[in-house]
């Protein structure tokens, strides 16, 4: 039984993730999972942000969990450390952590 793959690119805008995640991919035949819905509520409304960390992010981590898919994620957790840091806006700490 092989073990589950998931690489996580973190850091800011325009770093070239998005690149090394495309090329990785095509290299390790591993999808790309960049969740578009995020940066709705990064750039718009704001007031959906902590319910959708606390939900929407810990049911892709127990969706690969569950099904052992490889994946590369294009940005995730790590990222909202600094970002809530840097905005000064309310986290949730348990999630992040």
């Amino acid at each position: 039984m092989s073990k589950q793959r998931v690489i996580i690119l973190e850091g800011t805008e325009r770093t070239g993730k998005t690149n090394i995640a495309a090329g990785l991919s095509a290299r390790l035949n591993i999808p790309i999972f960049k969740a578009q819905v995020q940066k709705k509520f990064f750039m718009g409304d704001r007031s959906q942000f902590l319910p959708f960390l606390r939900f929407g992010e810990t049911t892709l981590a127990d969706f690969l969990e569950q099904t052992g898919t490889d994946v590369i994620l294009d940005r995730n957790w790590p990222s909202e450390i600094v970002y809530s840091e840097h905005f000064k806006r309310p986290t949730d700490a348990d999630v992040v952590a």
